[in-house]
């Protein structure tokens, strides 16, 4: 039984890292765009379902199941908490890392970045935000591919 815990824990923390990958690649995409400020939504949108989800597959790779997950809501702050009380603090502690998810979170649980809204924050740049998504998903498939159970 328990063998088979760890193997489901582990087909759903591949499956949440597959999904923030590919959101991944479409924030990129958008990135590489000459006229990124017209996209600008979409982009931090993508960059901060992806870190979402990454963040999820690392706690899923600690147990968590489906329903734990989706509790979990769109808070970037408290995945971040999760993921890092659950042995990962070796491996978030990209300083930018902590300051994107600052920044990035509260529009990310508000969905501002989906919806037309008057609520404003300040983000990091897009260049600096993608460079940090994307050492969070070198780190997370490192997690995943290892099948390191936290």
């Amino acid at each position: 039984m328990r063998t088979w815990k760890r193997q489901q824990a582990g087909e759903r923390s591949r499956r949440y890292l597959q999904l923030a990958q590919s959101y991944g690649r479409a924030a990129d995409q958008i990135a590489s765009m000459a006229e990124l400020q017209e996209a600008r939504s979409p982009f931090f949108m993508l960059v901060s379902h992806a870190t979402e989800l990454s963040l999820k597959a690392l706690i899923a790779a600690g147990g968590a199941d489906d329903e734990r997950l989706l509790d979990l809501g769109h808070d970037l702050q408290l995945c971040m908490r999760l993921a890092r009380t659950q042995g990962l603090a070796e491996d978030l502690t990209n300083p930018r890392m902590a300051e994107v998810v600052e920044a990035l979170g509260p529009p990310h649980m508000a969905q501002a970045f989906r919806y037309p809204s008057y609520l404003s924050w300040s983000l990091p740049q897009p260049s600096e935000a993608l460079e940090t998504l994307v050492w969070l998903l070198t780190r997370t498939q490192r997690v995943v591919n290892s099948g390191r159970r936290q």
